[in-house]
């Protein structure tokens, strides 16, 4: 299979100018490469220019493709997995780290953080945006902690939204799918002279897939924008919003899944003059962990305040920088402690980009951050990019991130009702439940990431050809302890664990990339993505290194004729290996899937100009699969992962200005 699917990538990448149109035309021509990216630096440029792998998605493209989440549009990236847990519930990873409950991608909406403060993963109904909202999702692919501090170890993920100007009118949407499924939005943005508005929201319910008439997500949100431009350059932003969801997710360190209930909302303000940039918001997040027979009935509240400033100009001799501060204060509170009180972090940063010549470029940055009980830690990457010709771009990266320990493993303490298990070294059958008693640890090391990548970019008319490889080291993976046996009281057992630092993981490989426009109506895509990882030191790490699919293949079309469009993606995931319960003591495998969507949709024109219909179709072919390990047994979850089965949805919009 290796060989067949790089013999089909290369094969792409040199018969794709041949494919293309002669006169493609200015539209298509270059324009991924010149297009204007803000997520991989506080220096803003070109993503050829840029001092990492950034992919993009666009609004258009995320619409077309008939994607009802925001996850699962990513899975088309090179190096992005994505494994669906349940029906509303995803988890991406950038180069491998897969994990349910992942906590080191980034995500951001609208550059302000989105994990959940207590845990750091990412609860993707829980955002304050629709579909229709979006403008572009960027990817950013390696280290950076030098722009974002801790978490943003392998990428980082920043949904951007349209701005009042975008589309200047209403937009409303229904969406009806199988099994009970169904969506509902409305957007609505005004711009005048100098002032500008958007507010809307949508309402969302999803049934499982292996129960139709069970929930598997609701979810609401509202959000709004107001923006004030009194000159060239100049720009003044308050924005707000909040959302509610109820959604079941995976497993919690493999020891049962349960639903995430919670509401959170956020105010913001920032303002914009030149190379000057100021922002302040808080944000409010309160979440229960419902039916988790685990651990009971957990209630987590939190308020985070952050500002930020930063400042960029010029200096002399070809030179660009950019400084920055920021600073956040949190107060938390949890049934599971008596106080979490308020804490407090801060942040230096500092970029210069140098343009050596018309050729080379230089681009470094350095970052120091300080949070609570950690010392303070020190982020950087470097970047040098060749441009020989306006057609090929050659750049060599390297750099470092760091992830936090979260709240929970380092400051709440957790008692969980375990059934008892043969590998759990308690005497079997003797004891049937286990009380494991999780002491937090304030002063556990935050785990090291060091990153190098080496990429090489062909642009043309045609479109476009990337190959990459990298090469990056995990250490001090934070992970709990195998608990000791405190006491034993008839079929009762009572154990100790902890968190903390040990373990060391490798990995590299790379990603073969194509996209070309074949006609005035039909592109395509091809991608290939490899990474060898390799646990080096620690049961951990070896864990974590087998849960990420070696190979991945993905590819597409997307055509457009009069009214009509349609689009076809096929993703090819290898085989992983899983654990099935806490002490991971048993692996079990998850074998490979082939994944098929469709969509195709209609503009209405004359008198009902603005109307348009589709029909997508998540899975085609029906190929029932899992993305992750399902539950074994009660005493063995694993990550509680669902089978993932067909689903057809209509959708209806209709847009007026």
């Amino acid at each position: 299979m290796r060989k067949k699917t790089l013999i089909l990538s290369g094969v792409f990448l040199l018969a794709a100018p041949a494919l293309a149109s002669a006169d493609a035309g200015d539209e298509f021509s270059f324009f991924a490469q010149e297009a204007r990216v803000i997520t991989a630096s506080r220096i803003y440029d070109t993503v050829k220019r840029s001092p990492a792998t950034v992919r993009v998605v666009t609004g258009k493209e995320l619409r077309a493709s008939g994607a009802r989440n925001l996850w699962d549009a990513l899975r088309s990236l090179p190096g992005v997995d994505v494994i669906q847990t349940k029906a509303n519930q995803g988890e991406v990873s950038i180069r491998g780290l897969n994990q349910p409950n992942n906590t080191r991608t980034l995500v951001l909406l609208n550059g302000r953080k989105q994990l959940n403060p207590f845990t750091d993963y990412m609860t993707w109904a829980a955002m304050p945006v629709t579909l229709q909202q979006v403008e572009r999702i960027e990817v950013v692919q390696g280290p950076s902690s030098v722009i974002y501090g801790a978490n943003a170890v392998n990428g980082v993920i920043n949904i951007i939204t349209r701005s009042p100007e975008d589309y200047n009118g209403t937009e409303t949407e229904v969406a009806l799918s199988e099994r009970g499924g169904r969506a509902y939005s409305f957007d609505h943005a005004r711009q005048l002279e100098r002032w500008g508005y958007r507010v809307g929201g949508g309402l969302e319910r999803v049934n499982s897939f292996e129960r139709a008439d069970e929930l598997s997500s609701r979810a609401g949100n509202f959000s709004f924008d107001a923006v004030y431009k009194p000159g060239e350059d100049k720009e003044a932003v308050f924005s707000g919003g909040a959302a509610g969801h109820n959604v079941h997710v995976s497993a919690y360190e493999s020891i049962g899944d349960f639903f995430n209930q919670g509401r959170n909302g956020f105010l913001e303000a920032s303002w914009r003059d030149g190379g000057a940039k100021y922002k302040a918001n808080w944000t409010y997040t309160a979440m229960n962990f419902a039916d988790f027979a685990a651990l009971g009935d957990v209630a987590l509240r939190s308020n985070e305040f952050n500002c930020e400033a930063s400042r960029a100009f010029e200096l002399p001799g070809g030179h660009e920088a950019a400084a920055g501060a920021s600073y956040r204060y949190s107060t938390n509170s949890s049934s599971l402690a008596d106080s979490l009180g308020g804490e407090d972090s801060w942040a230096l940063t500092g970029e210069d980009r140098w343009d050596i010549s018309e050729k080379w470029l230089l681009h470094a940055g350095a970052r120091l951050d300080k949070q609570p009980h950690l010392n303070e830690t020190i982020s950087s990457r470097a970047s040098l990019i060749f441009t020989p010709a306006r057609s090929h771009v050659l750049r060599l990266s390297a750099g470092n991130a760091f992830r936090a320990p979260t709240l929970l493993q380092s400051h709440v303490q957790t008692t969980l009702m375990l059934p008892n298990t043969p590998t759990s070294g308690v005497p079997y059958p003797a004891v049937s439940t286990l009380h494991l008693d999780m002491m937090p640890n304030k002063h556990i090391t935050p785990e090291k990431y060091r990153s190098a990548e080496l990429a090489y970019t062909r642009i043309t008319d045609w479109g476009e050809a990337s190959l990459t490889g990298f090469y990056y080291r995990l250490g001090k993976l934070i992970h709990a302890s195998q608990p000791a046996v405190t006491s034993v009281a008839a079929s009762d057992a009572y154990l100790e664990g902890t968190y903390f630092s040990q373990g060391t993981l490798q990995a590299w490989g790379g990603e073969l990339a194509a996209s070309a426009r074949l006609s005035e109506r039909l592109t395509a895509y091809a991608n290939y993505s490899c990474q060898i990882m390799k646990g080096l030191e620690g049961l951990d790490a070896e864990v974590l290194a087998e849960q990420s699919p070696r190979n991945k293949v993905n590819a597409g079309l997307r055509g457009k004729s009069g009214g009509w469009t349609w689009d076809l993606s096929g993703h090819w995931a290898d085989k992983t290996r899983w654990t099935t319960s806490f002490d991971y003591a048993v692996r079990k495998t998850v074998p490979s899937y082939i994944l098929v969507n469709a969509r195709a949709g209609y503009a209405f024109a004359g008198r009902l100009a603005g109307l348009e219909a589709g029909l997508s179709v998540f899975n085609l072919f029906n190929k029932e699969h899992y993305e992750t390990l399902p539950a074994q047994d009660a005493a063995s979850p694993g990550q509680s992962g669902e089978i993932i089965r067909q689903r057809w949805t209509a959708a209806l919009s209709y847009q007026f200005w």
